[in-house]
């Protein structure tokens, strides 16, 4: 019942708002400089909160999801300070992100190596502080699973085959 009074409130902040919380550009309102309490408004709900020793992890569901299936958002704030590092959104089926990843601005990678790829992934640095990376369905897909926003540094450690190599 939590679940479905949850995505009926999402629906209801996000509409009052004229966003679309499940679309992909709905990553970009994000700064990270929001604390825990501005997520949850933001988001319109309490979500389910985590309490790790070295970060707090707030996830929202749909009333479709169970407790197996990723979240639809996850918050990471670092403690301590609660600095928020990470926000991913995961999709149910894959999602178009060509909108937010121009060819211009975006580079491909490839795990482990560009011949033989098990994951493709494309990045986007928004700022000096911010950087967007979409896991891709395929080699050459604009379809996602899942978008990320981070900090650069931290997207290295996520994803260390997109850091530029050692000289």
């Amino acid at each position: 019942m939590k679940t479905a009074v949850f995505v009926v409130a999402l629906l209801a902040v996000g509409a009052a708002r004229g966003e679309d919380l499940s679309a992909p550009a709905s990553l970009l309102r994000f700064t990270l400089a929001e604390t825990p309490t501005a997520v949850r408004h933001m988001m319109g709900d309490e979500g389910y909160q985590s309490n790790l020793p070295g970060a707090t992890i707030i996830e929202f569901r749909d009333a479709s999801q169970d407790l197996d299936d990723d979240p639809v958002w996850r918050f990471y704030f670092q403690k301590p300070g609660e600095q928020l590092v990470v926000v991913v959104h995961n999709f149910e089926k894959a999602a178009d992100v060509s909108e937010l990843f121009p060819a211009s601005d975006s580079q491909r990678h490839f795990f482990p190596n560009e011949q033989h790829p098990t994951m493709t992934v494309l990045v986007r640095k928004l700022d000096k502080d911010r950087v967007i990376v979409a896991t891709l369905q395929g080699r050459e897909s604009m379809l996602a699973g899942q978008i990320l926003l981070s900090t650069p540094a931290r997207a290295e450690i996520l994803f260390p085959f997109i850091a530029p190599p050692k000289k």
